[in-house]
């Protein structure tokens, strides 16, 4: 029931930010560091929280860094964790991000990593996915 509670409010929160910027083009919240916020996300959907944010919570989180040309993502191999290139594309209706899509290939990793996610929430604070 809390949790149920956590994710409307995020929804409401989401709604009523992104209400406002409907004629502004949120693509540009993106190009931030993200990390995800685990105490906050759940099974199906994922909390990320801009690098300033105070997180609660210590140890390895996934990581992205998204500019207009690249994303970096965090990846944890041998118990280090190293940032790897990789490449991100978007699907949008009207100017909302509605999907993300992210490759990268880690070191020592044959065939890339493809991680898709539908975008339920993205503001200048919060992005919040469901993995699909």
């Amino acid at each position: 029931m809390q949790r149920l509670l956590f994710f409307c409010l995020l929804l409401l929160t989401g709604c009523r930010q992104s209400g406002a910027l409907e004629e502004e083009d949120v693509l540009a919240y993106l190009y931030q560091t993200w990390e995800n916020s685990l105490s906050e996300s759940q099974q199906d959907r994922f909390v990320f929280r801009t690098a300033n944010y105070n997180f609660t919570e210590t140890g390895y989180r996934q990581k992205f860094i998204f500019t207009p040309a690249d994303v970096q993502v965090s990846v944890s191999q041998s118990n280090k964790v190293t940032l790897t290139r990789g490449t991100y594309s978007v699907i949008k209706d009207g100017n909302q991000v509605k999907e993300l899509t992210i490759t990268y290939t880690a070191p020592g990793q044959k065939q890339p990593t493809v991680i898709h996610y539908q975008v339920l929430i993205l503001s200048k604070d919060l992005l919040l996915v469901r993995p699909i």
